[in-house]
């Protein structure tokens, strides 16, 4: 539920903030990475204030990762019963429950993914969260397409010979956007 989601949310991000310094890292540099259901889950505590503490989301930023930041039950969508079993059938809290409907002008830096051959429709929902940001902050957000890769292997190919995302996440961290 709703309810627990705010003090996990939170808890996560504090939990990090005490112990950052410990690994030479900044407690008001903290970015947030998530693949698939996990960048759909990042993305609605980086982008629903219903989520997240008075102050803010306190990270710096967000990478989505070929992230399902759209709650939908489409036909073309071969997980839309597992979307259903997660959120249920109502139009209206699917679309309350997707990330891309909390977008505003406020929203924390994002870098977005999506690899070539994607698995069904969520090169369309990460584009729709591209066009949400850019349209909400006027000027558009990092996005990387990655050609070559599929769903796993965009997150698979870390520690190998190609190092194009991990460079881009690197450089959306230093940048700050």
């Amino acid at each position: 539920s709703k309810e627990r989601l705010v003090p996990l949310g939170e808890e996560a991000v504090d939990w990090v903030k005490r112990r950052i310094v410990e690994y030479g890292g900044d407690p008001e540099k903290i970015f947030l990475i998530g693949h698939s259901a996990g960048a759909a889950h990042a993305a609605s505590y980086a982008y629903d204030r219903r989520l997240q503490p008075a102050s803010g989301p306190g990270i710096a930023g967000l990478v989505v990762l070929s992230g399902r930041v759209r709650a939908e039950n489409l036909p073309e969508n071969p997980n839309a019963r597992k979307v259903e079993a997660y959120y249920g059938t109502n139009p209206a809290v699917l679309d309350d429950c997707s990330a891309v409907t909390h977008v505003s002008a406020e929203s924390v830096p994002t870098m977005i993914a999506v690899a070539e051959y994607e698995n069904p429709l969520l090169d369309v929902h990460c584009a729709e969260l591209f066009h949400r940001l850019a349209e909400a902050k006027r000027r558009a957000p990092r996005m990387v397409w990655l050609g070559g890769h599929n769903h796993t292997s965009v997150i698979a190919h870390f520690n190998t010979v190609e190092e194009r995302l991990g460079r881009e996440i690197l450089e959306f961290i230093a940048l700050g956007r």
